[in-house]
């Protein structure tokens, strides 16, 4: 992704996205939005989610973090499954407590996504640490009552109940559904592939079967998703990035995977003389004894 790309908050693909809302415009769609803070792992549960929708032959990046780019993105990145009529949106970079201008039309287009959404995934990590969640209450119109669309996603979870909003009195009838996702286990930057893994794992599936059960909020249509969302971003100079070309891309930790898996291979081999020699130097010393 580059930094023109992010400056202009449009890729060429774009034509591709308004393109397929036409030619489908009375198609139902639904509209899965992630929202949380900066750095709470929005794009990482995004990434999973998508190879376990999309059943991608490797790992995607689809959603590179904000902190992988050179400048900071402030806006909104989506990515399209057209064989499945999905819309993803992550909100990055929304500031609740500031007033100005450019947050202002940004959390008026997150009202308007929230309208038209099917499923909310709101994402955050401990909700004694959290801010901004009372504010994003207030721009949901959200009353801490049930909301049958907004769903609570505890990333990072370290098996403490009290992280979740879930277990609060005062947020308790909020959500519709909580997933906990346990903190997975990084070795040079790659995920170990443990029991974590693995639970983590199953919750996306979890969570993809969640979504397959939602319908369409008000019957969604493709030319209402271009009209209530892209239209609303057009008008409040809201950026908009498209993350459809990334799922062609090969995921670099997919190659790294593999070679932290060669490496860990390579170590063993090196082990070997060392452990012949210490299985040589042990019977020397059994012989000894007797």
């Amino acid at each position: 992704m580059s930094d023109t790309q992010i400056l202009q908050g449009r890729n060429p693909q774009d034509n591709q996205l308004f393109t397929f809302l036409g030619e489908n415009q009375d198609k139902q769609i639904k509209v899965i939005t992630v929202i949380g803070s900066s750095g709470v792992g929005k794009s990482f549960f995004l990434n999973y989610l998508l190879q376990d929708i999309e059943q991608f032959n490797n790992m995607r990046n689809i959603f590179p973090p904000s902190e992988s780019s050179q400048i900071e993105f402030c806006g909104v990145k989506y990515y399209l499954s057209k064989e499945k009529f999905l819309l993803f949106l992550e909100f990055e970079g929304i500031d609740y407590s500031k007033n100005n201008e450019q947050m202002n039309d940004l959390k008026n287009c997150l009202k308007d996504c929230a309208d038209a959404s099917t499923c909310i995934f709101y994402v955050h990590q401990n909700s004694r640490t959290n801010k901004g969640f009372e504010q994003i209450l207030t721009l949901l119109n959200i009353q801490k009552q049930r909301d049958d669309h907004l769903v609570e996603i505890l990333n990072k979870w370290n098996g403490d109940a009290i992280q979740s909003y879930s277990q609060s009195n005062d947020y308790k009838d909020v959500f519709r559904d909580v997933y906990y996702l346990k903190a997975l286990n990084f070795e040079d930057k790659y995920v170990l592939k443990n029991k974590n893994f693995q639970q983590f794992l199953d919750k996306m599936k979890e969570i993809n079967k969640l979504i397959n059960d939602f319908s369409p909020k008000n019957n969604m249509s493709c030319g209402q998703v271009d009209q209530q969302i892209f239209q609303k971003f057009r008008q409040n100079n809201v950026q908009f990035l498209n993350m459809n070309e990334n799922a062609n891309k090969k995921e670099p930790q997919a190659e790294s995977e593999n070679k932290f898996q060669l490496q860990t291979i390579q170590k063993c081999i090196l082990l070997i003389p060392y452990t012949l020699a210490f299985i040589i130097f042990t019977k020397s010393i059994q012989r000894n004894q007797f």
